[in-house]
């Protein structure tokens, strides 16, 4: 089999799996556009969970540094609401940190902000995800099967 230099590995595995080429290359544009770096989210999501374990040597100036410069990335990667409302949520997580000391349980607010970024990245990818109808379809199908 000849394999289209342009397609990725991953890619061309799913189509050839699933006979479903639009749907392969769509998928592998969504992960391969500047937004993927919204998954540095989760390193930011975990050092956080990290640093507020008691005994932890994480500094939350550490963890605010990582979130600024992970605003910064999100300025660059959206634009129009979506950036807005998640940078409005990283704004209101970094603003927790300081407040928050190093080895100590999250607060409440902390907590809040945390959800509201988690919920935000989630959405984002979901709609991005189901936007195709052959997609959406195959998602309605598996979430069926797996209830």
């Amino acid at each position: 089999m000849i394999q289209n230099a342009s397609q990725s590995p991953s890619a061309d595995l799913a189509s050839i799996l699933t006979g479903r080429y639009p749907e392969a290359a769509y998928v592998r544009e969504l992960f391969d556009e500047p937004a993927t770096m919204l998954y540095q989210v989760w390193s930011l999501i975990q050092t956080l969970e990290d640093a507020t374990q008691p005994g932890s040597s994480i500094s939350m100036e550490d963890v605010a540094a990582q979130a600024d410069e992970l605003i910064l990335e999100v300025i660059k990667a959206l634009e129009g609401e979506q950036e807005i409302e998640l940078v409005r949520s990283l704004l209101h997580l970094r603003d927790s940190l300081t407040r928050q000391e190093s080895g100590q349980e999250r607060t409440a607010e902390m907590e809040a902000a945390r959800a509201r970024v988690i919920n935000i990245i989630n959405d984002f990818f979901h709609e991005r995800l189901t936007a195709l109808p052959s997609i959406k379809a195959y998602i309605d199908r598996f979430q069926a099967t797996s209830d």
